[in-house]
């Protein structure tokens, strides 16, 4: 920034220095030719002395009000340039302001929606880490019947269902800040209890897309207060600060809008997944055996259908 402020007023005084010489050759041309009409035409040298004089005064006028004019206006334009720069010096670096924002709301927002969709169609990968990946295995589905997904690589990273304490912990935060009042250890249990139910329904039908698609899913005890759905173009962050249903979404390019340099957000949150993707532990696979998988789910405490069962 100071390199840019020191460059601005070089060019400032470089400009005044140019209307400085401009006013001296202005006089100098009105002397020459005041001295030439006085010897060619007889001109009396007090009325030579008036004009030199005179051109004298103009000159300075000249100066002083052009002057001023030339340097408002280019200190006005000065100051919005260096205002731009600077702006575009911190997005370009930080690269923090998102590229579109969509906000929490009690059913899916149409926007979100479309841009979502639209981003998964065209993307080679898609990579979700969240809590329970409902809403994405619906999306997946969907894509699934179309033949979109043939080609892609899906990775899906969900909250282990034994970590009660981590889906408590998730639990308080949302009844928090739902703002409903007072919340007690039963309205958390319960919370926790569906958000349960949610992770295992949608690794059934997670698995049910891994038999047709490049699919993996595995588990992370991350505390889940965000979600991310990072795809080759851009990446979507919902964040569970609100109370509603649907979090509010932020998109980040992959890639800064000045210099096409990768995206701080999206490689740290890049980085973020791989690191609990490559430590979390496998639950689904493509042609992963039935038996493998309704183990998988006995273990957690559920059959193939969804339902609760004892663990003897």
């Amino acid at each position: 920034m100071r390199n840019i402020l020191s460059e601005l007023k070089e060019e400032n005084e470089e400009l005044k220095k140019s209307l400085f010489r401009r006013s001296l050759w202005l006089l100098g041309i009105a002397v020459i030719g005041s001295i030439i009409l006085a010897v060619v035409q007889g001109v009396p040298m007090s009325a030579v002395v008036a004009g030199v004089f005179g051109s004298l005064v103009a000159s300075v006028i000249f100066y002083l009000l052009f002057s001023l004019m030339v340097e408002k206006t280019a200190l006005t334009y000065f100051a919005t340039d260096a205002s731009e720069t600077a702006v575009n010096h911190i997005l370009g670096r930080f690269n923090y302001v998102p590229t579109r924002t969509y906000p929490e709301a009690d059913t899916p927002d149409v926007g979100f929606e479309r841009d979502y969709l639209t981003n998964l169609e065209s993307s080679s990968f898609y990579w979700f880490k969240g809590i329970s990946a409902n809403f994405a295995a619906q999306r997946l589905q969907k894509l699934r019947k179309n033949g979109l997904l043939n080609r892609k690589q899906l990775r899906v990273l969900i909250l282990h269902p034994k970590r009660r304490d981590l889906l408590e912990a998730y639990a308080r935060m949302r009844l928090e800040n739902k703002g409903d009042g007072e919340f007690n250890s039963v309205d958390v249990n319960k919370l926790a209890d569906k958000k349960t139910e949610d992770i295992i329904k949608s690794l059934i039908q997670l698995h049910e897309i891994a038999q047709q698609c490049n699919l993996e899913v595995r588990f992370h005890d991350d505390f889940v207060f965000s979600r991310s759905e990072i795809f080759s173009d851009g990446i979507y962050l919902s964040y569970y600060d609100g109370g509603r249903p649907f979090p509010g979404s932020l998109y980040y390019s992959a890639r800064e809008k000045e210099t096409g340099n990768p995206s701080s957000v999206y490689i740290g949150y890049l980085g973020d997944f791989n690191h609990h993707y490559y430590t979390g532990e496998a639950a689904v696979a493509r042609n992963q055996k039935a038996e493998d998988f309704e183990s998988l789910l006995a273990q957690l405490g559920f059959n193939s259908q969804g339902d609760r069962i004892k663990i003897i």
